[in-house]
């Protein structure tokens, strides 16, 4: 038959190990929805960005073009 301190020892190990169980499985749900957060929010800048590149072609008829040379023999921006 157990002692009563036997079973509070066994008891004690038994939450302290059921709560990091709980602890590690609840971190990896927080990892996992900080990520899809990041995804989200870059495939939401790549949406805008798609949008300008639209909205400019609608009211010129082209994509913006690759290169920019603001001055003749100047500098080239891409």
């Amino acid at each position: 038959m157990t002692t009563p301190r036997s079973l509070k020892i066994g008891l004690l190990l038994v939450g302290l190990v059921g709560l990091s169980v709980l602890a590690y499985w609840m971190g990896e749900f927080v990892y996992e929805g900080r990520n899809q957060g990041k995804d989200m929010m870059s495939q939401s800048r790549f949406a805008q960005l798609e949008l300008a590149l639209h909205i400019y072609h609608d009211e010129h008829w082209a994509f913006p073009p690759t290169k920019y040379q603001p001055v003749a023999d100047g500098p080239i921006h891409s």
